[in-house]
């Protein structure tokens, strides 16, 4: 690996030297070629996400970088407030696996009313130079339409808190689209200002305490992806389409897992993502004995 450029310093450093979005693509396939070996070597599952996210944690920084040289050269400027990238759902988690969609969202600060519309076009702007670097790099669009591309999903502090009000205050919403707000707990600061999230993580806690009820809303929620066993406990495969015979490990096998352990986490008020850190968390907090959390 060492010899051939593709070890994941070496590819870090690339990444880091890289001055245009094409050398960011070239770049790309080397982090594929790394992960071949390190799988044909029989490396470590939990190692290899987190070393998978890693490298695209930084490819994607770079990408922001670019995006924002672009801005500047294009005569748009530098960012006219404080933002933070945000990740979402697996690549929050910091449990990406090679090929995931996008699943991003800005925040920046907020801003006088008046302003609103000017500073969000610069974001939507920038979040697309990005979305479409991403998406040159093999990591498609969310079909979503999750990404800070979204309107709805490129806004200012005091919109993210409402948003986060009105999923765990609110009554007046169905079940699927609790489900849809799942993957927003997921999220991770990637680039930017780390602080702007802080705020927010606070009041999340807050309106927590305020309605306990939507724990178990979510948690009702969760158990809609059940474990694929059939009556006699044998595992159920899909019975057609592309993939007839074959189980469906994310839906089937880590969705549930993953569902389960974000609702007891937040229950603790444990805001880690990564779900074998809020399980180190809740067995600290004894809701798990440590064998149970192996």
């Amino acid at each position: 690996m060492v010899s051939q450029g593709n070890n994941p310093v070496a590819v870090i450093k690339g990444i880091q030297q890289a001055t245009t979005i094409d050398q960011v693509v070239a770049i790309r396939r080397n982090i594929d070629l790394a992960m071949k070996v390190i799988l044909e070597h029989g490396g470590m599952a939990k190692d290899i996400c987190e070393l998978i996210t890693t490298l695209n944690d930084h490819l994607t920084q770079k990408i922001i970088v670019l995006a924002e040289g672009a801005m500047v050269e294009e005569g748009r400027g530098l960012p006219p407030v404080p933002y933070c990238w945000i990740a979402l759902g697996s690549e929050g988690r910091r449990e990406q696996t090679l090929r995931t969609d996008q699943d991003n969202a800005i925040l920046y600060a907020d801003v006088p009313s008046e302003k609103e519309a000017e500073v969000q076009n610069y974001f939507l702007t920038l979040a697309e130079k990005v979305v479409s670097g991403l998406e040159r790099c093999g990591f498609p669009r969310c079909k979503g339409g999750i990404m800070a591309v979204n309107p709805k999903w490129c806004q200012p502090c005091r919109n993210w808190t409402e948003y986060f009000r009105h999923w765990i205050v609110d009554f007046d919403y169905s079940a699927e689209e609790i489900l849809q707000t799942f993957i927003f707990f997921d999220f991770r600061p990637l680039y930017g200002r780390f602080d702007l999230i802080e705020g927010i993580k606070t009041q999340i806690a807050g309106y927590l305490n305020q309605r306990r009820s939507f724990l178990r809303d979510m948690a009702e929620t969760a158990v809609l992806h059940q474990p694929p066993l059939g009556f006699f406990k044998r595992l159920v495969v899909e019975k057609s389409g592309e993939h007839k015979n074959h189980l469906n490990l994310k839906l089937n096998g880590l969705t549930p897992l993953v569902d389960a352990i974000r609702t007891l986490a937040l229950d603790q008020g444990i805001f880690e993502t990564h779900t074998l850190d809020r399980l180190s968390g809740l067995v600290e907090k004894g809701v798990f004995a440590s064998g149970g959390g192996r």
